[in-house]
């Protein structure tokens, strides 16, 4: 272990000892508590909100409740890489510091090392796990849908057969509408507190690929979207998006 990366016990509800962070000059750190969150200096907590990638919607009274974290400088552990992190301006012109894209925050809520009082608050906010989400949540005029980690919209189609207990879902969608709807899969589903993980699965497709399943229904991407929070897909040809 490196002079600047030290293990402290620390005992909390919510983790196990010991967690490992780096600091440089007493600067910023990212903290992981095994195994779930990333944190700041001292063991704050990030959050990340149902934004759109790289870009801040916590305006007026939701500054001092989720105030935006940024850090000029930072060291992080060897489990993740520093390119990940980026900075943006948020809405009150302040830099903002992003991880994946997405905008980071602290929650004034939060009085104590390790807690993460502000996970799944009004189903908006969510602790930033480590690995980060792979199936994530958007929100657009008040309505939630799923989206991968680069916040591309989720997909089922109505002509599909969906997944029971006892039955395995079966996609109807092949050739050009295989182009059209690409299929999503994961190896790994890390969702927010919001979605359960039991509602996740995967099938086998006739043309060899994976795909992975929500509520027994296929997911998709849909080739007409091109940034996050895009749903050009949604109403066409029978495909919806995925409300959790």
């Amino acid at each position: 272990m490196a002079a600047w990366q030290r293990s402290i016990p620390y005992q909390s509800v919510f983790f196990n000892p010991p967690f490992e962070y780096e600091q440089i000059n007493y600067n910023i750190c990212f903290v992981i508590y095994p195994p779930e969150y990333l944190a700041a200096c001292r063991g704050v907590v990030d959050y990340y909100a149902k934004d759109v990638i790289d870009t801040d919607n916590c305006t007026g009274v939701c500054i001092p409740i989720w105030p935006a974290f940024y850090a000029s400088s930072a060291s992080v552990p060897a489990s993740l890489n520093m390119p990940d992190f980026g900075k943006i301006t948020d809405a009150s012109s302040a830099p903002q510091t992003t991880y994946l894209g997405w905008p980071l925050y602290t929650y004034s809520g939060d009085s104590a090392a390790g807690q993460a009082n502000g996970d799944n608050f009004t189903n908006i906010w969510f602790a930033a796990k480590i690995p980060f989400y792979s199936v994530m949540v958007l929100n657009r005029s008040n309505a939630n849908y799923l989206t991968d980690v680069r916040g591309l919209t989720l997909y089922y189609s109505s002509a599909d057969t969906q997944g029971t207990a006892s039955a395995t879902a079966q996609s109807n969608c092949a050739g050009q509408c295989a182009t059209a709807w690409p299929v999503f899969y994961v190896s790994q589903v890390v969702a927010p507190s919001l979605l359960s993980q039991g509602d996740f699965g995967s099938i086998a497709r006739p043309d060899g690929m994976e795909q992975l399943t929500y509520k027994g229904w296929p997911l998709y991407f849909y080739s007409g979207d091109i940034q996050s929070g895009d749903i050009n897909g949604n109403g066409v040809n029978g495909f919806e998006v995925v409300v959790p």
